[in-house]
Protein backbone atom coordinates (compact mmCIF):
# COMPACT_ATOMS: atom_id res chain seq x y z
CA UNK A 1 0.00 0.00 0.00
CA UNK A 2 1.00 3.56 -0.23
CA UNK A 3 2.26 5.36 2.48
CA UNK A 4 0.26 7.67 4.40
CA UNK A 5 3.38 9.86 5.01
CA UNK A 6 4.15 12.20 1.95
CA UNK A 7 8.04 12.96 1.16
CA UNK A 8 8.92 16.32 0.17
CA UNK A 9 11.23 14.45 -3.12
CA UNK A 10 8.38 12.36 -4.36
CA UNK A 11 7.62 12.54 -7.90
CA UNK A 12 3.84 14.44 -8.90
CA UNK A 13 2.81 11.34 -10.48
CA UNK A 14 3.14 9.21 -6.97
CA UNK A 15 1.65 12.12 -4.77
CA UNK A 16 -1.08 12.17 -7.13
CA UNK A 17 -1.64 8.62 -7.05
CA UNK A 18 -1.35 8.79 -3.31
CA UNK A 19 -4.47 11.70 -2.85
CA UNK A 20 -6.84 9.27 -4.41
CA UNK A 21 -5.70 6.32 -2.14
CA UNK A 22 -7.80 5.27 0.79
CA UNK A 23 -6.02 2.62 3.23
CA UNK A 24 -9.40 1.83 4.08
CA UNK A 25 -11.81 2.06 0.79
CA UNK A 26 -12.99 -1.27 -0.70
CA UNK A 27 -11.21 -2.23 -3.90
CA UNK A 28 -14.38 -3.85 -6.30
CA UNK A 29 -13.15 -5.62 -9.14
CA UNK A 30 -14.40 -4.53 -12.18
CA UNK A 31 -14.33 -4.27 -16.41
CA UNK A 32 -10.69 -4.21 -18.02
CA UNK A 33 -9.36 -1.63 -19.59
CA UNK A 34 -10.55 -2.12 -23.27
CA UNK A 35 -8.37 0.28 -24.98
CA UNK A 36 -5.56 -1.68 -23.73
CA UNK A 37 -6.82 -4.79 -24.79
CA UNK A 38 -8.06 -3.67 -28.29
CA UNK A 39 -4.04 -2.13 -28.97
CA UNK A 40 -2.61 -5.45 -27.59
CA UNK A 41 -4.95 -7.62 -29.84
CA UNK A 42 -4.20 -5.51 -32.85
CA UNK A 43 -0.28 -5.58 -32.62
CA UNK A 44 -0.58 -9.36 -31.87
CA UNK A 45 -2.52 -9.88 -35.50
CA UNK A 46 -0.43 -7.53 -36.78
CA UNK A 47 2.63 -9.81 -35.64
CA UNK A 48 1.18 -13.11 -36.92
CA UNK A 49 -0.06 -11.37 -40.41
CA UNK A 50 3.73 -10.22 -41.13
CA UNK A 51 5.17 -13.55 -39.71
CA UNK A 52 3.90 -15.72 -42.54
CA UNK A 53 5.31 -14.27 -45.55
CA UNK A 54 8.44 -13.49 -43.14
CA UNK A 55 8.52 -17.24 -42.16
CA UNK A 56 7.53 -18.78 -45.52
CA UNK A 57 10.90 -18.84 -47.34
CA UNK A 58 13.47 -19.77 -44.48
CA UNK A 59 10.47 -22.59 -43.83
CA UNK A 60 10.44 -24.11 -47.36
CA UNK A 61 14.55 -24.47 -47.53
CA UNK A 62 14.08 -27.04 -44.41
CA UNK A 63 11.28 -29.02 -45.89
CA UNK A 64 7.88 -27.29 -43.91
CA UNK A 65 6.93 -24.04 -45.33
CA UNK A 66 4.99 -23.20 -42.42
CA UNK A 67 7.04 -24.41 -39.84
CA UNK A 68 8.20 -21.20 -37.92
CA UNK A 69 4.79 -19.70 -37.65
CA UNK A 70 3.08 -22.72 -36.59
CA UNK A 71 5.85 -23.08 -34.05
CA UNK A 72 4.93 -19.19 -32.88
CA UNK A 73 1.09 -19.67 -33.00
CA UNK A 74 1.26 -22.86 -31.09
CA UNK A 75 4.25 -22.75 -28.92
CA UNK A 76 4.17 -19.21 -28.29
CA UNK A 77 0.51 -17.42 -28.79
CA UNK A 78 -1.27 -20.39 -27.84
CA UNK A 79 0.39 -20.99 -24.05
CA UNK A 80 1.08 -17.27 -24.21
CA UNK A 81 -2.71 -16.38 -24.00
CA UNK A 82 -3.54 -19.11 -21.57
CA UNK A 83 -1.35 -17.52 -19.35
CA UNK A 84 -2.99 -13.49 -20.18
CA UNK A 85 -6.20 -15.31 -18.74
CA UNK A 86 -4.73 -16.74 -16.05
CA UNK A 87 -2.94 -13.63 -14.44
CA UNK A 88 -5.51 -11.56 -15.69
CA UNK A 89 -8.33 -13.07 -13.56
CA UNK A 90 -5.80 -13.44 -10.59
CA UNK A 91 -5.28 -11.11 -7.98
CA UNK A 92 -2.24 -9.46 -9.11
CA UNK A 93 -1.38 -8.96 -5.19
CA UNK A 94 -1.01 -13.02 -4.98
CA UNK A 95 2.19 -12.30 -7.02
CA UNK A 96 4.44 -10.81 -3.65
CA UNK A 97 4.06 -14.09 -2.40
CA UNK A 98 6.38 -15.89 -5.15
CA UNK A 99 7.94 -12.77 -5.95
CA UNK A 100 11.59 -14.29 -3.90
CA UNK A 101 11.29 -17.71 -5.43
CA UNK A 102 10.29 -16.70 -8.43
CA UNK A 103 13.04 -14.65 -8.69
CA UNK A 104 15.66 -17.47 -7.50
CA UNK A 105 14.60 -19.72 -9.88
CA UNK A 106 14.78 -17.37 -12.75
CA UNK A 107 18.25 -16.48 -11.39
CA UNK A 108 19.36 -20.20 -10.94
CA UNK A 109 17.77 -21.12 -14.70
CA UNK A 110 20.31 -17.81 -16.23
CA UNK A 111 23.47 -19.96 -14.42
CA UNK A 112 22.22 -23.53 -15.89
CA UNK A 113 22.45 -21.88 -19.08
CA UNK A 114 26.26 -22.67 -18.61
CA UNK A 115 25.92 -26.44 -17.56
CA UNK A 116 26.20 -29.09 -19.69
CA UNK A 117 24.23 -30.73 -21.50
CA UNK A 118 20.97 -27.96 -20.54
CA UNK A 119 22.62 -24.82 -22.16
CA UNK A 120 22.28 -24.41 -26.00
CA UNK A 121 24.75 -21.90 -27.87
CA UNK A 122 24.04 -20.30 -31.33
CA UNK A 123 27.09 -18.71 -32.78
CA UNK A 124 28.74 -17.34 -29.67
CA UNK A 125 25.65 -16.81 -27.85
CA UNK A 126 24.89 -18.94 -25.00
CA UNK A 127 20.97 -18.22 -23.92
CA UNK A 128 18.96 -21.42 -24.40
CA UNK A 129 18.33 -24.08 -22.03
CA UNK A 130 17.24 -27.63 -23.28
CA UNK A 131 15.26 -29.43 -21.16
CA UNK A 132 14.24 -32.45 -23.63
CA UNK A 133 11.23 -31.67 -24.03
CA UNK A 134 11.47 -27.98 -24.41
CA UNK A 135 13.70 -25.18 -25.13
CA UNK A 136 13.53 -21.70 -23.66
CA UNK A 137 15.64 -18.28 -23.39
CA UNK A 138 15.55 -17.74 -19.39
CA UNK A 139 16.82 -14.36 -19.32
CA UNK A 140 13.71 -13.65 -21.20
CA UNK A 141 12.18 -14.72 -18.08
CA UNK A 142 14.01 -12.81 -16.03
CA UNK A 143 12.71 -9.28 -16.94
CA UNK A 144 9.13 -10.34 -15.41
CA UNK A 145 10.53 -11.93 -11.90
CA UNK A 146 13.21 -8.80 -11.67
CA UNK A 147 10.16 -6.74 -11.83
CA UNK A 148 7.46 -8.01 -9.79
CA UNK A 149 10.38 -8.72 -7.15
CA UNK A 150 11.58 -5.10 -7.37
CA UNK A 151 8.00 -4.46 -7.05
CA UNK A 152 7.14 -6.00 -4.29
CA UNK A 153 10.46 -5.25 -2.09
CA UNK A 154 10.52 -1.77 -3.00
CA UNK A 155 6.57 -0.75 -2.78
CA UNK A 156 6.97 -2.26 0.29
CA UNK A 157 9.88 -0.68 1.53
CA UNK A 158 8.37 2.39 1.22
CA UNK A 159 5.38 2.27 4.25
CA UNK A 160 8.93 1.34 6.89
CA UNK A 161 9.60 4.53 8.05
CA UNK A 162 13.19 5.73 6.60
CA UNK A 163 13.93 2.61 5.04
CA UNK A 164 14.41 4.14 1.71
CA UNK A 165 17.09 6.31 2.87
CA UNK A 166 19.15 3.75 4.67
CA UNK A 167 21.76 2.48 2.28
CA UNK A 168 22.02 -0.58 3.83
CA UNK A 169 18.08 -1.37 3.53
CA UNK A 170 18.14 -0.50 -0.51
CA UNK A 171 21.35 0.45 -1.75
CA UNK A 172 23.39 -2.35 -1.35
CA UNK A 173 21.04 -5.39 -1.80
CA UNK A 174 19.89 -3.06 -5.12
CA UNK A 175 23.81 -2.92 -6.42
CA UNK A 176 24.22 -6.65 -5.43
CA UNK A 177 21.15 -7.76 -7.33
CA UNK A 178 22.16 -5.62 -10.32
CA UNK A 179 26.11 -6.83 -10.46
CA UNK A 180 24.55 -9.95 -10.18
CA UNK A 181 22.42 -9.94 -13.11
CA UNK A 182 24.60 -8.22 -15.29
CA UNK A 183 27.33 -10.75 -14.99
CA UNK A 184 24.92 -13.51 -15.73
CA UNK A 185 23.72 -11.84 -18.80
CA UNK A 186 27.26 -10.66 -19.68
CA UNK A 187 28.41 -13.66 -20.03
CA UNK A 188 26.35 -15.19 -21.92
CA UNK A 189 26.85 -12.51 -24.10
CA UNK A 190 23.26 -10.88 -23.99
CA UNK A 191 23.64 -7.29 -23.70
CA UNK A 192 20.55 -5.80 -25.71
CA UNK A 193 18.76 -7.91 -22.85
CA UNK A 194 20.83 -6.60 -20.08
CA UNK A 195 20.07 -2.66 -21.32
CA UNK A 196 16.20 -3.36 -21.00
CA UNK A 197 16.50 -5.54 -17.24
CA UNK A 198 18.78 -2.79 -16.18
CA UNK A 199 16.92 0.30 -17.10
CA UNK A 200 13.48 -1.60 -16.05
CA UNK A 201 15.00 -2.01 -12.81
CA UNK A 202 16.54 1.89 -12.47
CA UNK A 203 12.63 2.83 -13.49
CA UNK A 204 11.92 0.69 -10.56
CA UNK A 205 14.23 2.01 -8.20
CA UNK A 206 13.39 5.96 -9.47
CA UNK A 207 9.33 5.36 -9.07
CA UNK A 208 10.09 3.91 -4.98
CA UNK A 209 11.28 7.27 -4.30
CA UNK A 210 14.92 6.33 -3.02
CA UNK A 211 16.89 8.81 -1.99
CA UNK A 212 18.45 10.57 -5.11
CA UNK A 213 21.88 10.11 -4.49
CA UNK A 214 21.76 6.33 -4.54
CA UNK A 215 19.47 6.54 -8.15
CA UNK A 216 22.73 9.25 -9.70
CA UNK A 217 25.18 6.33 -8.27
CA UNK A 218 23.67 3.24 -9.64
CA UNK A 219 22.85 5.05 -12.91
CA UNK A 220 26.55 6.69 -13.03
CA UNK A 221 28.03 2.96 -11.83
CA UNK A 222 25.55 1.41 -14.72
CA UNK A 223 27.01 3.28 -17.32
CA UNK A 224 30.09 2.95 -16.98
CA UNK A 225 30.39 -0.96 -16.92
CA UNK A 226 28.69 -0.58 -20.12
CA UNK A 227 30.87 1.82 -21.15
CA UNK A 228 33.69 -0.66 -20.37
CA UNK A 229 32.27 -3.85 -21.77
CA UNK A 230 31.50 -2.19 -25.17
CA UNK A 231 35.13 -0.40 -25.90
CA UNK A 232 37.14 -3.70 -24.77
CA UNK A 233 34.61 -6.36 -27.02
CA UNK A 234 35.57 -5.55 -30.39
CA UNK A 235 32.15 -6.82 -32.47
CA UNK A 236 30.47 -4.45 -30.05
CA UNK A 237 32.63 -2.10 -30.37
CA UNK A 238 32.29 -2.57 -34.70
CA UNK A 239 28.32 -2.54 -33.99
CA UNK A 240 28.79 1.30 -32.48
CA UNK A 241 31.44 2.23 -35.04
CA UNK A 242 29.37 0.37 -37.90
CA UNK A 243 26.41 2.63 -36.39
CA UNK A 244 28.39 5.95 -36.37
CA UNK A 245 30.38 5.44 -39.43
CA UNK A 246 27.84 3.38 -41.80
CA UNK A 247 30.58 2.97 -45.18
CA UNK A 248 33.27 1.43 -43.09
CA UNK A 249 31.98 -1.87 -43.78
CA UNK A 250 29.45 -1.77 -45.72
CA UNK A 251 29.08 -5.40 -46.53
CA UNK A 252 29.75 -6.64 -42.89
CA UNK A 253 28.97 -4.53 -40.08
CA UNK A 254 26.64 -2.51 -41.65
CA UNK A 255 25.15 -4.84 -44.04
CA UNK A 256 21.96 -5.65 -42.62
CA UNK A 257 21.56 -2.00 -41.02
CA UNK A 258 21.87 -0.75 -44.74
CA UNK A 259 19.41 -3.66 -46.43
CA UNK A 260 16.97 -2.77 -43.28
CA UNK A 261 16.65 0.91 -44.73
CA UNK A 262 16.42 0.02 -48.63
CA UNK A 263 13.73 -2.11 -47.60
CA UNK A 264 11.42 -0.08 -45.62
CA UNK A 265 12.26 2.76 -48.48
CA UNK A 266 11.29 0.61 -51.05
CA UNK A 267 8.01 0.00 -49.33
CA UNK A 268 6.70 3.53 -50.52
CA UNK A 269 3.65 4.69 -48.96
CA UNK A 270 0.74 2.03 -49.30
CA UNK A 271 3.11 -1.08 -49.21
CA UNK A 272 4.18 -3.36 -52.10
CA UNK A 273 1.70 -6.21 -50.63
CA UNK A 274 2.80 -8.85 -48.04
CA UNK A 275 2.97 -11.32 -50.76
CA UNK A 276 5.30 -9.16 -52.99
CA UNK A 277 8.26 -7.92 -50.14
CA UNK A 278 11.57 -9.04 -51.55
CA UNK A 279 13.35 -8.59 -47.63
CA UNK A 280 13.03 -12.19 -47.08
CA UNK A 281 16.95 -12.69 -47.21
CA UNK A 282 17.60 -9.62 -44.77
CA UNK A 283 19.86 -11.02 -41.32
CA UNK A 284 17.76 -12.30 -38.81
CA UNK A 285 14.66 -11.39 -40.59
CA UNK A 286 12.34 -13.37 -37.81
CA UNK A 287 13.66 -11.83 -35.36
CA UNK A 288 15.16 -8.25 -35.03
CA UNK A 289 14.46 -7.28 -38.96
CA UNK A 290 11.04 -8.32 -38.71
CA UNK A 291 9.60 -4.30 -38.58
CA UNK A 292 11.76 -3.61 -42.02
CA UNK A 293 9.68 -6.58 -43.82
CA UNK A 294 6.05 -5.42 -42.16
CA UNK A 295 7.12 -1.90 -43.59
CA UNK A 296 8.15 -3.22 -47.16
CA UNK A 297 4.65 -5.35 -46.90
CA UNK A 298 2.40 -2.44 -45.93
CA UNK A 299 4.41 0.71 -46.57
CA UNK A 300 4.82 3.79 -44.85
CA UNK A 301 1.31 3.72 -43.78
CA UNK A 302 1.53 0.62 -42.09
CA UNK A 303 4.43 0.89 -40.41
CA UNK A 304 2.95 4.73 -39.12
CA UNK A 305 0.01 2.22 -37.54
CA UNK A 306 2.56 -0.43 -36.04
CA UNK A 307 4.44 1.78 -34.33
CA UNK A 308 1.16 4.09 -33.40
CA UNK A 309 -0.10 0.77 -31.85
CA UNK A 310 2.91 0.62 -29.96
CA UNK A 311 2.91 3.65 -28.36
CA UNK A 312 -0.70 3.87 -27.74
CA UNK A 313 -0.78 0.32 -25.73
CA UNK A 314 2.48 1.86 -23.61
CA UNK A 315 0.24 4.86 -22.75
CA UNK A 316 -2.49 2.57 -21.84
CA UNK A 317 -0.46 1.21 -19.45
CA UNK A 318 0.19 4.04 -18.07
CA UNK A 319 -2.91 5.28 -17.37
CA UNK A 320 -3.43 2.04 -15.96
CA UNK A 321 -0.42 2.36 -13.16
CA UNK A 322 -1.65 5.77 -12.59
CA UNK A 323 -4.96 5.07 -11.02
CA UNK A 324 -3.44 1.55 -9.48
CA UNK A 325 -4.68 0.61 -6.10
CA UNK A 326 -1.53 0.34 -4.53
CA UNK A 327 2.44 0.98 -5.05
CA UNK A 328 2.97 -2.28 -5.65
CA UNK A 329 0.31 -2.30 -8.81
CA UNK A 330 1.74 0.94 -9.67
CA UNK A 331 5.52 -0.18 -9.59
CA UNK A 332 4.47 -3.26 -11.50
CA UNK A 333 2.86 -1.51 -14.55
CA UNK A 334 5.07 1.23 -15.05
CA UNK A 335 7.98 -1.40 -14.47
CA UNK A 336 6.25 -3.90 -17.37
CA UNK A 337 5.40 -1.13 -19.53
CA UNK A 338 8.77 0.47 -19.72
CA UNK A 339 10.37 -2.75 -20.40
CA UNK A 340 8.05 -3.19 -23.36
CA UNK A 341 8.45 0.29 -24.89
CA UNK A 342 12.35 0.58 -24.13
CA UNK A 343 12.77 -3.00 -25.66
CA UNK A 344 10.24 -1.22 -28.69
CA UNK A 345 12.56 1.10 -29.27
CA UNK A 346 15.43 -0.37 -29.01
CA UNK A 347 14.28 -2.68 -31.80
CA UNK A 348 13.18 0.07 -34.09
CA UNK A 349 15.55 2.50 -33.51
CA UNK A 350 18.41 -0.17 -34.84
CA UNK A 351 16.14 -1.08 -38.24
CA UNK A 352 15.35 2.52 -39.15
CA UNK A 353 19.24 3.39 -38.40
CA UNK A 354 18.66 5.57 -35.30
CA UNK A 355 20.27 3.40 -32.94
CA UNK A 356 23.54 0.57 -33.36
CA UNK A 357 22.41 -2.79 -33.83
CA UNK A 358 22.20 -5.10 -30.66
CA UNK A 359 19.90 -7.97 -32.46
CA UNK A 360 16.97 -7.52 -29.52
CA UNK A 361 13.66 -8.75 -31.22
CA UNK A 362 10.38 -6.41 -31.56
CA UNK A 363 7.73 -7.45 -28.62
CA UNK A 364 5.18 -9.71 -29.62
CA UNK A 365 6.12 -9.65 -33.81
CA UNK A 366 9.47 -10.87 -33.89
CA UNK A 367 9.87 -15.13 -33.72
CA UNK A 368 10.70 -16.03 -30.11
CA UNK A 369 8.64 -18.62 -28.39
CA UNK A 370 9.86 -17.32 -24.58
CA UNK A 371 9.60 -13.27 -25.25
CA UNK A 372 5.98 -13.75 -26.77
CA UNK A 373 4.66 -16.24 -23.45
CA UNK A 374 6.45 -13.38 -21.03
CA UNK A 375 4.77 -10.49 -22.47
CA UNK A 376 1.31 -12.01 -23.10
CA UNK A 377 1.76 -12.82 -19.70
CA UNK A 378 3.13 -10.07 -18.31
CA UNK A 379 0.11 -7.87 -19.98
CA UNK A 380 -2.52 -10.77 -18.03
CA UNK A 381 -0.91 -9.57 -14.79
CA UNK A 382 -1.28 -5.29 -16.19
CA UNK A 383 -5.11 -6.32 -17.32
CA UNK A 384 -5.25 -7.68 -13.39
CA UNK A 385 -4.62 -4.18 -12.41
CA UNK A 386 -6.97 -2.78 -14.69
CA UNK A 387 -9.65 -4.79 -13.46
CA UNK A 388 -8.70 -2.89 -9.89
CA UNK A 389 -8.00 0.37 -10.81
CA UNK A 390 -9.82 3.46 -8.68
CA UNK A 391 -11.64 5.97 -10.44
CA UNK A 392 -10.35 9.25 -11.48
Amino acid sequence: MFSKKRNGHKSFIARFIESQYSEGRDIKVHSPDFLFLISLAIILLFGLLILIPASFSKGCSIGDCYFYFRNQLLLGVVPGLVLFFVFSFLDYCYLKKIAVPFLVLTLALLALVFIPPFGISYGRALRWINLGVLSFQPSEILKLSVIIYLSAWLGTREAEKNALKNWKNVFLPFVLLSLLIFFLLISQPDMSTLAVIIFSMLLIYYLSNVNWRFLLTTIGGALCLFALFIKFVPYRLNRVLGFLYPDIDPQGIGYQAREAIASISSGGFWGKGLGQITAKALPEVLNDSIFALAAEGLGFIGGALIIFFYFFLFWRCLHIAKRAPDKFGYLLVNGIAFCFIVETIINLGAILGLLPLTGIPLPLMSYGKTSMIVFLSAFGVVTSVSRRTLSS
